[in-house]
């Protein structure tokens, strides 16, 4: 119904709604939303409950722009609304010049004690400050400030500098600035107070966290706004006002979860560090200016976190100990392929070198990648036989990763040579002969959860260049989509194989291809429930055309269990792509199901669920969500 909204409230939250559901897709939405909310802003910078329906121009042309309509307003619609315009300005909403009229606003309006009340005051009345509508002026404070330090950044091309060269620290710029200052000393004192109610603490959370506080005056805000939450948490698992529970509960959910509602705030605000490695879990937290350097500084269970985008170079860098590397927030880093050197200490030649011929390799311990990129883009092309990632041992577990590559190299982009356990979430693979290729040895468990495979074959099981133990390969498949031409592959008569696919869309030419015949489902198995399938041959062997599976009901019979719950269709997504076409710029949200694909709706959750694949704003919505925990215990 966001055609009908015209409530401040409705119109902001709607955008951070559609915003983290599928920014891409909802674009025209948001943009229309942010124009009522532009409309509303009254000649005071501030909004009250509602807005006009008519969108004011979105674009910033002066010639376009009313006139604003005289009135106060108030601080709580106020925030909301400038909650909702920062996050229509991902979606290219100019909003500077009402962010100008926001500074404005909180300037002049500044109590004596430093906070700010909830009606914009008049000549002949003025309020007493509150507490949360002291912590919604510092956040408009904060986002106006942000909104203008990012054009500032635009039009010079790198970060500001005092007169001795050295870069500015604008998130102390900005907590020095006097009314700011003066706001937070106030905010210290409420916080100290302790108050209970639930949009306060809300406020307070999210200010906290935008600006990376721990403490508010001397108090730490979160330790003392848990415990006072947990208290008053009713049997239910409720909080309730006079209102009801809804808002309530909402607002502490919020708060205990510290949602970063602006991580690209965030990173403004601290600026991009000249050193991007960071050590988070030492002593100091120390930076290094490449990967290597922290990866040979870290122990065992430390994190090294990337505060850069890049293009950050990465020379086949092997991975020995337990290690997790993600992306700082607000940062979607893009590491590519880069010759280092070999053992002996001289350039490698990946013609002759076969250790130079991955981006990265896992041999032991547990590899955790979370938020990164990863481009394959190699000198040679076809005349070495590469891979992206490749696992030798261990455990390799990727979340909000991209894998691509873009030359038609024909790699493996995982390459599975031992045994070994693979978890990947909210992954998007592109390019490559096949997504995982799995030398069959040993014991083998791949996880795949709500991820987009778009490759020659999805996941690939071929024999081992040396003889090892007789391979148990177990694929367990869940909200994942392939767009491939052979989804699975076998080409080892031997080897145990066990598959489980649940609500997963497969668009394949052959859904399994057995590099013998016959095939025989004897030490195989596929168990099924909830999928999408679109088909065009179920089952061929190496010899043969195509056995004699002809539809999902003999694909079911075939296996010895029919899939009751699945279902056959034609499949279409939002972007076309034909195989071979495999570039580095794509989005999981690609890879939604078509406007005009009539599914019916016990299978509309089946395949990935796109907003939440891949690196960048795909991996902020997911460290944002109560997901995150769950990710963290599965990763242990």
């Amino acid at each position: 119904n966001t055609q009908d909204l015209t409530q401040t409230y409705d119109l902001a939250l709607a955008i951070v709604l559609l915003s983290n559901i599928d920014a891409r897709a909802n674009r025209r939405t948001i943009r229309i939303l942010a124009g009522r909310l532009l409309a509303g802003q009254l000649s005071s910078g501030g909004w009250s409950y509602s807005c006009p329906k008519e969108a004011a121009p979105v674009s910033g042309s002066r010639r376009r722009r009313r006139s604003l309509k005289p009135g106060g307003g108030d601080n709580s619609n106020t925030q909301f609304a400038v909650l909702g315009l920062w996050t229509a300005a991902r979606s290219g909403v100019v909003i500077d010049d009402a962010m100008a009229l926001v500074v404005k606003r909180f300037v002049s309006s500044q109590n004596e004690d430093g906070g700010w009340p909830y009606r914009h005051p008049t000549e002949q009345k003025a309020e007493p400050s509150r507490d949360a509508m002291t912590f919604a002026g510092l956040f408009c404070l904060t986002v106006a400030r942000a909104t203008q330090l990012k054009k500032e950044l635009q039009q010079q091309q790198g970060p500001r500098t005092d007169e001795g060269g050295q870069r500015i620290d604008e998130g102390k710029t900005l907590m020095s600035f006097p009314v700011f200052a003066k706001g937070l000393e106030r905010a210290g004192k409420y916080v100290k107070g302790g108050s209970a109610a639930r949009y306060y603490l809300w406020s307070v959370e999210r200010l906290g966290v935008i600006l990376g506080l721990d403490h508010f005056g001397d108090v730490n805000w979160f330790d003392k706004g848990a415990d006072l939450l947990l208290k008053a948490q009713g049997k239910d698992g409720a909080w309730k006002d006079a209102r009801g529970t809804l808002a309530e509960t909402a607002f502490a959910i919020l708060f205990l979860r510290k949602a970063n509602l602006g991580s690209d705030i965030t990173r403004l605000l601290s600026g991009d560090p000249e050193k991007p490695f960071q050590i988070t879990t030492q002593k100091g937290k120390p930076r290094f200016d490449e990967l290597l350097q922290a990866i040979k500084a870290s122990k065992p269970n430390d994190v090294i976190r990337v505060d850069s985008d890049g293009p950050l170079k990465m020379p086949h860098v092997e991975f020995t100990h337990n290690l997790k590397i993600q992306a700082g927030f607000g940062y979607t880093p893009v590491f590519q392929y880069d010759r280092g050197v070999n053992r002996l200490g001289l350039p490698g030649s990946p013609m002759m070198d076969p250790e130079t011929r991955y981006l990265l390799r896992v041999s032991s311990g547990t590899l955790t990648l979370e938020g990164l990129k990863l481009e394959m883009e190699p000198p040679y092309g076809r005349k070495v036989p590469w891979s992206a990632v490749r696992v030798d041992g261990g455990r390799l577990q990727m979340l909000n990763c991209t894998l691509t590559e873009g030359g038609g190299y024909g790699m493996p982009m995982i390459d599975i040579r031992a045994p070994s356990r693979v978890l990947l979430r909210n992954c998007l693979i592109v390019g490559g002969r096949a997504a995982i290729e799995v030398q069959a040895k040993g014991k083998q468990e791949i996880e795949l959860d709500n991820s987009v495979l778009f490759t020659e074959t999805g996941i690939d099981i071929v024999p081992p260049e040396k003889k090892g133990p007789e391979a148990e390969i177990s694929l367990n498949l869940s909200h994942s989509t392939f767009q491939t031409v052979k989804a699975l592959s076998i080409g080892v008569r031997s080897a145990k194989v066990e598959v489980r696919s649940e609500k997963c869309a497969y668009k394949t030419g052959t859904m399994l291809f057995a590099g013998f015949s016959p095939f025989e489902p004897v030490g195989r198995s596929f168990t099924g429930s909830g999928n999408l399938y679109d088909v065009s041959r179920w089952i061929r062997a190496k010899g043969t055309l195509a056995m004699d599976v002809p539809d999902l009901d003999a694909w079911g019979r075939f296996w010895g269990e029919k899939e009751e719950d699945s279902f056959s269709m034609a499949i279409g997504f939002r972007i076309r792509r034909m195989h071979g076409s495999y570039v580095h710029r794509v989005f999981g949200e690609d890879w939604n199901f078509s406007e005009d694909m009539n599914v019916p709706s016990q299978y509309a959750d089946a395949g990935a669920h796109g907003s939440l694949v891949g690196a960048g704003q795909s991996y902020s919505n997911f460290r944002d969500s109560f997901h995150y925990t769950e990710w963290l215990a599965a990763a242990k």
